[in-house]
């Protein structure tokens, strides 16, 4: 559905009021802006948000697209595109960008390793001194655990994990993209699961 709409959008002629909404933010109007932001965000955001999987990081990266747009007014030529696609481009390529940054892998891996960890640690206690793990171990040292313990998983079990707890997938998302069936992909984490489980307990 969204994918139709964007490309209706797409090969939409840019209108009157487009243009003249240009025209004024070259000019440093701030309500031309504003119009403009009320016109496109809600789209721009679902198209970034279906990229990026995270709120917080669709709403940053929106903002950052109509300061580009602020900025960069003046350079962009209507005889040559149209608002949309241009507004479109923009938005695809920042979240992609942020896809792949170093950072954003990087934190998306903690993030997961953290719900891992969570997850586990619920049933996981010190029965001697009925104290939970999470309050005895290091955090640094338990995420390494998980780590190796993660390691420790068939590919194809690893992967589906990865994709459910690093960036946030559903499970029709996961079957999706890498092409097996829903069934298998629920199979996969279940036994993923209960692997990692076996695995921590002992370790933890």
């Amino acid at each position: 559905m969204l994918l139709h709409l964007l490309a209706v959008l797409i090969n939409r002629k840019t209108s009157e009021e487009e243009t003249e909404l240009i025209r004024r933010i070259v000019l440093k109007e701030e309500n031309a802006l504003a119009r403009l932001y009320d016109l496109y965000s809600k789209l721009l955001y679902s198209l970034i948000f279906r990229i990026i999987k995270k709120h917080e990081d669709a709403e940053e990266i929106l903002q950052a697209i109509f300061l580009q747009v602020w900025d960069k007014a003046g350079l962009f030529d209507l005889q040559k595109g149209n608002v949309y696609s241009w507004l479109i481009t923009l938005a695809r390529n920042k979240a992609i960008d942020r896809i792949r940054s170093k950072t954003f892998k990087e934190q998306s891996r903690l993030s997961g390793l953290n719900r891992i960890n969570e997850m586990v640690l619920e049933k996981n206690y010190n029965l001697e001194s009925n104290l939970d793990v999470r309050y005895i171990m290091d955090e640094k040292e338990r995420i390494t655990i998980i780590t190796k313990a993660l390691d420790e998983l068939p590919a194809e079990q690893k992967k589906v994990i990865e994709l459910a707890y690093y960036d946030g997938f559903t499970q029709m998302e996961i079957s999706e993209t890498l092409s097996v069936p829903l069934g298998t992909v629920k199979t996969r984490t279940r036994q993923a699961l209960i692997k990692l489980e076996n695995l921590l307990s002992k370790a933890l």
